[in-house]
C-alpha cells in the first residue's frame, strides 16, 4: 500500500509540475513569437531552448539515481524524495512516446523506455529506472552539443549584409540602417562594396561583378536604366540606385523561396541511430510479451532494458561529434553530420568553375602596346590611376606594378573622374583606365589591330582593361583567370580515389574547356544557365551517380540542394553558405580529399558502433530466457555495453597526428 501511494503521489506531484513547465515554455514562446526574428535569430532561441530543457531534465534524472541509489543501499526514506523526481525527470520521455503513438501513428523506441520506466517503478526497481533516465538523457545532450556546435560557427557566416546604407536625400549621402531601406529610395553604392538591393541605375557609371549570380567571369558596364541585382559587387565607379526589391523581394529571397519548395534530399533521411532504435521497438515488445507469458514480468521487464536503442542514441551521435571535432580542427564545418555518411556513397564530384575552382582576384597577363610606350610604362600609369581602388581588377594590377618594382607616380586624390573606368590628370596628361565601352564614351582614337586582339582574349576567357594618354589609346592589358593553387593536386587526389569529376560554369566554352583540359577532366558544362545546373545534377543522379557539388555562388544554391552532398568556401554568398552542408572555413579547398577519408572513417566507426550495441542486446536477451538473468543482470550488461559503446564513438579522437600539416602548393598560371 504505501508504495502504490509512493507511485500514486509521486506521479500527481510530477504532472502537476510538468503542467506548469509546459505553460511556462508556451508563455515564452509568445513573447518571443511576437518579435521579429530572423531565421538565423529564430534557430538559435530554438537550440537555446532545446539546450535548457536537456539540461534541466539531465540534471533531474541524475539527482534522482543519486537520491535513489542512496535509498536502495542506505537510508530508504529518501525515497519520498527520489521516486517523485524520478517519475518528473521521466515525462519528457513519456511525451516523445505518446507523440509518436497518437500523432504520427508510429512506434518511437521511448514506447520501450516507457514501458521500462513504468515497469522499474512497479516492480521498485527504482535505481534502474532513474539509470535508464540518465542514459536517455546523455543520449539528448550529445546531440543538442553536436547541432549547438556546429550553429555558433554558423552565425558568423550568415551575417554578411551590410549593417547600414548609403540613402541619397536631398542632394546628400545620409547613413541609415540596412532594414530601414524602402522601396522607391536612392541608395549610393562606392567601389568595392556589394549591392544588397535590388533595383535600377538612376545615375552613374559603373563595373559589376555579376559572377555570384550568373557565373560570367567578366563583370559588366551599368549606367542610367540598366538594372542591377543584390549581392553582386561593384567593382568600379560608383552608382546610384532606385531600390525596387528589398528583403524578401530580391533576387537572392527569390531563389531562396525556389529552395524552399524544392525537394530536400536531407529531409527524407533519418538520423540513422533513432531509425535503427525505432526499428527495434516491435521485436523487443514482441520479446518482452514472450517473456511475461513463459517468465513472469520481471523477465519482461528486463527485456525492456535490454533495448538498447539508448545506447546507440548515445553512440551514434557522439563518433558524429567526435568526428565533427576532427573536422573541425582541420578548418571544415560539418552543417549536418549526415553529410559525412552521405559523402561515403558519393561517386561523382562537380565544380563549379568560378570562384570555386579560380580565385576572384585576377593577374595580369599580355600587355599590348598600341603606341609609344612599352609595357611598364603602360603597367605603371594603370597602377598610378588605380592605387586608391580596391576592387579585383586594381588589385591584380597593383600586384603586378609592385612585383616588377614600377615606380608610381603620385595623382591628386581630386582629379578622379569615376564610370566605367577612371580618368585622372597626370603631369598636364589625361589617363583613362577602363572597359573598351568607357574608351568609346571617351572618343578615344582605337586601332583596328585592337579587334583581333580582342576576340582572341575573349575567347580564351579573359578580360581586357585599357589605357588611354588624352584621346589616344597607348595600350591594352589583359587579366587571366587564376586557377586556386591547391587545385591540381585536389584532382589528382580525388582521381585517385576513383571518383568522377565534372566542372560546371556559365562561362563561355573554351575557357571552360581550357580550365578541363589542363586538370585533365573529362566532363564539363559551358554556357550553364543557373537553373540548368540543378538539371545537369539530375541528369547525373538518372545516370545512378550520388553527386558531391562544390560551388560559392546564389547562382549554386539550386544545383546544391539537389546534390546528395553541397560543399561551400567561407566567404561564399549567404544563400551558398546555407543550403550547402558542409563549408570550408579557410575559404580553399586543400583538405577536400581528407574529408573523404573522414567520412569513411564514420562510417566505419557507425558500423562497428550499431554492431557492438545490437549484438550485447541480443545476448541480453539471450541470458534473460537462457539463464534467467534478472534486473540487475541486465542493468550489468547495460553498462558494459555503454562503455564499450562509448570507447567505440571515441576511438577517433585518440589517433595520432590528427591534425595533418599540408605541403604549400605553388601558384600555377591559369
Amino acid at each position: 500500500m504505501i508504495h502504490l501511494l509512493l507511485i500514486g503521489g509521486g506521479t500527481a506531484i510530477a504532472s502537476t509540475l510538468s503542467f506548469f513547465r509546459e505553460r511556462k515554455k508556451d508563455k515564452k514562446k509568445v513573447l518571443v513569437g511576437k518579435n521579429s526574428l530572423t531565421v538565423v535569430e529564430q534557430h538559435h532561441q530554438d537550440m537555446e531552448q532545446r539546450k535548457e530543457d536537456v539540461d534541466h531534465d539531465l540534471k533531474l534524472s541524475t539527482l534522482a539515481m543519486g537520491l535513489t541509489g542512496v535509498a536502495r543501499f542506505a537510508y530508504p526514506p529518501l525515497l519520498l524524495i527520489g521516486v517523485p523526481v524520478a517519475i518528473y525527470s521521466s515525462f519528457p520521455i513519456f511525451i516523445d512516446a505518446y507523440k509518436g503513438l497518437y500523432e504520427e501513428k508510429k512506434l518511437r523506441s521511448t514506447i520501450i523506455d516507457t514501458i521500462a520506466i513504468t515497469g522499474g517503478l512497479i516492480t521498485q526497481f527504482y535505481f534502474v529506472t532513474t539509470l535508464i533516465n540518465v542514459a536517455y538523457f546523455i543520449g539528448q545532450k550529445i546531440v543538442v552539443k553536436t547541432e549547438e556546435e556546429s550553429n555558433q560557427q554558423l552565425l558568423q557566416l550568415f551575417n554578411t549584409h551590410p549593417r547600414t546604407v548609403w540613402i541619397w536625400v536631398d542632394d546628400t549621402e545620409l547613413e541609415v540602417d540596412f532594414e530601414e531601406v524602402e522601396i522607391g529610395q536612392i541608395i549610393v553604392i562606392h567601389a568595392g562594396e556589394t549591392i544588397p538591393f535590388d533595383g535600377e541605375v538612376v545615375e552613374g557609371l559603373a563595373t559589376v561583378d555579376q559572377h555570384m549570380l550568373t557565373g560570367e567571369s567578366q563583370p559588366q558596364d551599368k549606367t542610367i536604366a540598366d538594372k542591377v541585382f543584390s549581392s553582386t559587387l561593384l567593382v568600379g565607379g560608383k552608382l546610384f540606385i532606385r531600390v525596387e526589391k528589398a528583403g524578401k523581394d530580391t533576387v537572392v529571397a527569390q531563389i531562396g523561396d525556389i529552395l524552399q519548395n524544392t525537394t530536400d534530399y536531407k529531409s527524407t533521411v533519418e538520423a540513422k541511430g533513432v531509425q535503427i532504435a525505432n526499428q527495434l521497438t516491435v521485436p523487443t515488445l514482441c520479446l518482452s510479451g514472450l517473456a511475461l507469458l513463459t517468465l513472469g514480468p520481471l523477465s519482461a521487464i528486463s527485456v525492456t532494458n535490454c533495448n538498447f536503442s539508448d545506447i546507440i542514441r548515445i553512440a551514434v551521435p557522439l563518433g558524429v561529434l567526435n568526428h565533427l571535432t576532427i573536422a573541425t580542427e582541420k578548418g571544415i564545418l560539418i552543417k549536418d553530420g549526415r553529410a559525412l555518411e552521405l559523402l561515403a556513397k558519393v561517386d561523382t564530384v562537380v565544380f563549379d568553375k568560378t570562384g570555386t575552382l579560380t580565385q576572384e582576384e585576377p593577374c595580369v597577363g599580355k600587355i599590348y602596346s598600341c603606341g609609344d610606350y612599352n609595357e611598364n610604362q603602360i603597367l605603371s600609369l594603370a597602377a598610378a590611376a588605380e592605387y586608391r581602388q580596391k576592387h579585383p581588377v586594381a588589385r591584380a594590377i597593383l600586384k603586378a606594378a609592385q612585383e616588377r618594382n614600377l615606380f608610381l607616380e603620385e595623382i591628386d586624390e581630386g582629379r578622379y573622374e569615376m564610370g566605367y573606368g577612371i580618368k585622372v590628370e597626370l603631369a598636364e596628361q589625361t589617363i583613362r583606365v577602363g572597359s573598351r565601352r568607357f574608351m568609346v564614351m571617351e572618343e578615344v582614337e582605337i586601332p583596328d589591330l585592337e579587334v583581333e586582339w580582342a576576340a582572341i582574349s575573349h575567347a580564351e576567357g579573359h578580360t581586357l582593361v585599357y589605357l588611354s594618354i588624352d584621346n589616344k589609346l597607348e595600350g591594352i592589358i589583359e587579366l587571366h583567370v587564376v586557377l586556386r593553387p591547391e587545385i591540381p593536386r585536389i584532382v589528382k587526389q580525388l582521381q585517385e580515389r576513383g571518383l568522377n569529376l565534372c566542372i560546371i560554369s556559365g562561362d563561355h566554352q573554351q575557357p571552360t574547356e581550357r580550365l578541363a583540359n589542363i586538370l585533365g577532366i573529362d566532363d564539363f558544362f559551358a554556357e550553364t544557365l543557373p537553373e540548368d545546373k540543378a538539371k545537369h545534377i539530375e541528369t547525373l543522379q538518372a545516370q545512378g551517380r550520388k553527386v558531391c557539388f562544390v560551388g560559392d555562388g546564389i547562382n549554386d544554391a539550386i544545383a546544391m540542394k539537389k546534390a546528395q552532398v553541397a560543399i561551400s568556401l567561407a566567404g561564399a554568398t549567404t544563400i551558398a553558405t546555407d543550403t550547402a552542408s558542409i563549408v570550408f572555413i579557410d575559404k580553399n579547398l586543400s583538405k577536400l580529399s581528407e574529408l573523404f577519408e573522414l567520412s569513411t572513417s564514420i562510417e566505419k566507426n557507425m558500423k562497428s558502433g550499431f554492431t557492438w550495441s545490437i549484438l550485447s542486446g541480443a545476448m541480453g536477451v539471450m541470458g534473460i530466457f537462457l539463464f534467467h538473468v534478472r534486473m540487475y543482470g541486465s542493468l550489468g550488461l547495460y553498462l558494459f555495453t555503454l562503455t564499450g559503446s562509448v570507447g567505440n564513438a571515441m576511438s577517433p579522437l585518440l589517433g595520432k597526428d590528427r591534425v595533418k600539416k599540408e605541403p604549400n602548393d605553388k601558384t600555377l598560371d591559369s
